[in-house]
C-alpha cells in the first residue's frame, strides 16, 4: 500500500500513453464535469485501460492526477508496478478476511487521501473487470469506508462523479472470449506484457468517456441517515449502523444506473444485435450488408429517441 507523485514519472507516462493512443484509437470523446474535493471518481471497469486512460485524460487538461485504488494483480510486473505507484496508485488484496491490522491501516490511509489530499481518489465500484460488457453487481467495501468520513462528520460533504468508458473494442477482447469459454485468466507477467506489445499497431477504433452529473453524499443521504450515533464512540473504533449500510447499498447502484445513462453505443454492438437477431429468429447463416447497415441505422434510431448516445463514424 501507498503512492508517490512523481512529476517526472508522470509526464514520461503521459508522453508514453500519448503515443500509445494516438497510435491505437482514432478519437478520444469526453464531457468534463466542475466540482470541489472531497471528490470520488466512480468509472465503469471494463479493461485495464481504464485508470490509465482516465489519469491520461487528466494530465492532457491539467488536472491533478486522480489517486488510483488497484488489485495486488500488477505486483506481479516490478516495472509496470513502480511506474503506477510513481502515477498515483496504490494496491491492496481484493479481499482482507479476519486481518485486522490490514484492515486498519487500509482504513486510516484512505481517510488520510481522502481528508487531507488535493487529489480525487479513483476506483471501481464494481471491484472488477466485467468481460461480458455488462454491469456487475457493485461491491460496497471501499465505498463504505470512505463514506465514514461522512458518517462521522469529519468531512462535510462528499462528491460522487460516475463516469463511463465505452470501448468500440476493448484491448482484452480476445482474452475475454477464452475466459467466457472457461479458459483460466493468465496470470500477469512481464513477458505477457512484452508479447502483447502487437495491439499497438491494431486499430481500436474511439473510445467514449462521460462524466455524469456530481452527487452529493449529503443530499443523497438526506435524512435516511442518523449521524449524530457518532458522537458517543471514539474515533478510532469503526461503528457503521445498518442506516449506513443500506445508503453506502443504494449508492452504489445509483452509481451504476449512472453508468448506463451515460454509456455510449457505437456501430459494433448494434451490428451485433441485427446480426443476431436476423440469424437467431431466420436460422440463416449470413446476412446481406444492406440489410445490416439498415437495421443498424433503425437501432440508432431507436436508441437516440430513448435517450441513449450513439456514435456512428460517417453517419
Amino acid at each position: 500500500m501507498g503512492h508517490n507523485m512523481r512529476m517526472g514519472n508522470i509526464r514520461f507516462l503521459g508522453y508514453l500513453f500519448s503515443k500509445s493512443y494516438k497510435s491505437m484509437y482514432r478519437s478520444i470523446y469526453y464531457r468534463r464535469a466542475a466540482v470541489e474535493n472531497p471528490v470520488l471518481l466512480l468509472p465503469t471497469h471494463r479493461s485495464y485501460n481504464d485508470f490509465l486512460l482516465l489519469s491520461y485524460v487528466c494530465f492532457y487538461y491539467n488536472v491533478p492526477l486522480p489517486v488510483i485504488a488497484a488489485g495486488l494483480d500488477f505486483l506481479g510486473l516490478p516495472a509496470v508496478t513502480m511506474l503506477l505507484r510513481n502515477g498515483g496508485a496504490f494496491f491492496i488484496r481484493r479481499t482482507f478476511g479476519t486481518d485486522r491490522l490490514y484492515w486498519e491501516l487500509f482504513r486510516e490511509y484512505v481517510h488520510a487521501l481522502v481528508s487531507g489530499s488535493e487529489h480525487a481518489l479513483e476506483f471501481f465500484v464494481e471491484g472488477t473487470r466485467s468481460r461480458s460488457a455488462k454491469s456487475l453487481c457493485p461491491r460496497t467495501g471501499l465505498l463504505q469506508t470512505v463514506l465514514e468520513l461522512f458518517f462521522t462528520s469529519r468531512v462535510s460533504d462528499i462528491t460522487v462523479i460516475p463516469i463511463s468508458i465505452t470501448y468500440d473494442r476493448t484491448l482484452e477482447e480476445n482474452l475475454y472470449a477464452y475466459e467466457l469459454l472457461g479458459v483460466p485468466k493468465p496470470k500477469e507477467s512481464t513477458s505477457g506484457l512484452v508479447k502483447a506489445r502487437g495491439i499497438l499497431s491494431d486499430d481500436y477504433g474511439n473510445i467514449f468517456i462521460k462524466f455524469g452529473n456530481p452527487m452529493s453524499v449529503r443530499s443523497f443521504c438526506g435524512p435516511h441517515v442518523d449521524r449524530s450515533i457518532h458522537s458517543v464512540h471514539p474515533r478510532f473504533e469503526t461503528h457503521v449502523s445498518d442506516e449506513e449500510a443500506a445508503a453506502c447499498a443504494r449508492l452504489s447502484r445509483w452509481v451504476v444506473k449512472a453508468h448506463h445513462r451515460c454509456m455510449a453505443m457505437s456501430a459494433f454492438p448494434l451490428a451485433c444485435l441485427a446480426l443476431q437477431c436476423h440469424l437467431g429468429q431466420q436460422r440463416a447463416t449470413h446476412m446481406a450488408l444492406n440489410q445490416l447497415a439498415g437495421e443498424v441505422l433503425w437501432l440508432r434510431d431507436l436508441t437516440q429517441r430513448l435517450g441513449a448516445l450513439v456514435h456512428l463514424d460517417g453517419v
